[in-house]
């Protein structure tokens, strides 16, 4: 249908029953936001905005907004996001710092480690170092598993530690590490202990 108000007859009754209803309908067009690079068109009174430093507009026309990339932040991507500095478009990550929030995920420089972890990296590249013994991850949050024989290996995986049913990979967790004990150990036929 064309652009603006008009006007139908609708027919809400059975087939063929009148009369019908008149309903008055408008149809607008949402014109998405365009990007531009020029600094002339600031404020979105037609479909172009500007974002600078590679952000995106979206949205639509007369509530455009930037997105913009790591390091960027501001209505239109032209200051240094909050743990960047510098003067764009050289905005540089700041030292990560520790936090006890567990959710902090180093996007905005702030990180949480556990377990004796120290804080490194830069702001979008935080990483824990130096976790405590038997703790690794991306915040020290894993757990290896020592065991010293082909038994204890086996209990570790099949959860046979607590007890002696088979119950599958319950203690030894995606990307957990297991550590033996350094000896060989040779599993010939039937099960290896």
């Amino acid at each position: 249908p064309p652009m603006g108000t008009h006007t139908w007859l609708i027919n809400c009754g059975a087939s063929g029953a009148w009369p019908a209803t008149e309903v008055s309908v408008t149809i607008t067009q949402i014109n998405e936001c365009t990007t531009s690079t020029s600094p002339s068109t600031f404020w979105s009174y037609d479909d172009y905005f500007y974002c600078a430093n590679g952000g995106t507009a979206w949205g639509a026309v007369g509530a455009c907004t930037c997105q913009c990339p790591a390091g960027f932040g501001g209505t239109n991507c032209d200051a240094c996001a909050t743990g960047y500095s510098g003067t764009p478009p050289s905005c540089s990550g700041e030292p990560c710092q520790a936090t006890s929030t567990p959710t902090d995920d180093g996007t905005d420089g702030n990180f949480h480690c556990i377990n004796g972890g120290d804080v490194g990296g830069t702001t979008g590249s935080c990483t824990c170092t130096n976790c405590d013994t038997g703790y690794f991850g991306e915040n020290c949050h894993n757990t290896q598993h020592q065991v010293g024989t082909m038994t204890e290996l086996n209990n570790k995986v099949s959860n046979g530690d607590f007890s002696d049913v088979n119950t599958g990979n319950s203690i030894i967790n995606m990307g957990d590490i297991v550590s033996l004990s350094v000896r060989t150990y040779r599993c010939s036929d039937g099960p290896c202990s």
